[in-house]
């Protein structure tokens, strides 16, 4: 008998709260969406890896620590640096290298388990890319 008495005033609890939250869905006013996001930033040994997600949405870079970014774009490289780019949870995930040739970096997009030059479309995603990974 004791059990059931326990329980009376624990369900009374859960019934007040739960009218609580009704009565808070009815007052609220406009659109409601959920967002996680977390961005973290690790440097071991002079390799540093940023990794940002927003809403299932994953992009990775890494480099050696000499290569700098800022800004959202990489503005300094030294010679045959080579940056790691990687989106995942996107209609179109990838991986994509950028590399350094003749003092310039050119964007290598993997494809079909091989490198290829990127296009147009992919530099103008290199383009967000940069830039989301660099915001905090």
């Amino acid at each position: 008998m004791s059990l059931k008495l326990a329980t009376v005033p624990c369900l009374f609890a859960l019934a007040i709260a739960s009218v609580g939250l009704t009565s808070c869905n009815k007052s609220f006013k406009g659109s409601f969406s959920s967002s996680s996001s977390s961005r973290t930033e690790l440097t071991v040994n002079d390799q540093r890896t940023i990794t940002k997600t927003v809403n299932g949405l994953s992009r990775k870079l890494e480099s050696k620590t000499d290569v700098k970014l800022e800004g959202g774009k990489i503005t300094s490289f030294p010679k045959g640096s080579i940056v790691k780019l990687e989106e995942m949870g996107s209609a179109t995930p990838r991986v994509a290298e950028l590399r350094e040739n003749g003092g310039s970096q050119e964007l290598w997009v993997k494809e079909n388990g091989t490198f290829r030059k990127g296009t147009a479309e992919e530099e103008a995603w290199l383009v967000e890319f940069l830039k989301d990974v660099s915001e905090e």
